[in-house]
């Protein structure tokens, strides 16, 4: 017996991970990313991490790495480099999580990280998250608060769990 969807995680994409077999997630040639992001790539995957945790937690909670195609060099979008690396690392252990998570491969940026992953669980649960947690920097936490009142969310149903500091701030 499954239980029904009600909450939303979104872990926010900000590269895209190469899915080379036995690659240590935290070295800068496992990731297409950006210059300025170098030396990121070990939070990107303490961040997913964080996602599936969250999500395993949680029963009733869809996971939703969020992110599009954003470098060009690469074959697939941040949400699917994502989901491709907790598939390699067994999803940490937690393997009930991949049939409650899905991947939202057209956000540009922070507000569409949430407005789509938002749009994709209505889609597939035909109503709204009755709760929504957002995996990210701790720098995006009032960024995503801005988001969250321009869409008209309550804030006693929303949180942004930050993960992480970027190298360079």
């Amino acid at each position: 017996m499954s239980v029904p969807l009600e909450r939303l995680i979104v872990v926010a994409g900000h590269a895209v991970w190469r899915d080379v077999p036995g690659a240590d997630a935290g070295a800068d040639e496992a990731w297409w990313m950006a210059e300025f992001q170098r030396g990121e790539g070990a939070v990107f995957e303490a961040q997913m991490r964080r996602g599936v945790e969250r999500a395993a937690a949680d029963p009733g909670a869809l996971l939703v790495p969020s992110g599009g195609r954003t470098h060009a060099d690469a074959p697939w979008s941040e949400a699917e480099g994502l989901l491709r690396l907790a598939r390699a690392r067994g999803w940490w252990g937690r393997d009930e999580v991949a049939a409650r998570a899905a991947a939202e491969e057209h956000a540009r940026d922070s507000l569409e990280n949430l407005l789509f992953a938002l749009a994709g669980f209505h889609g597939r649960t035909g109503r709204w998250p009755a709760r929504v947690t957002v995996v990210t920097w701790p720098f995006k936490a009032e960024r995503f608060g801005l988001h969250r009142r321009a869409l008209g969310w309550p804030a006693e149903a929303f949180a942004v769990e930050g993960v992480g500091a970027p190298v360079r701030e």
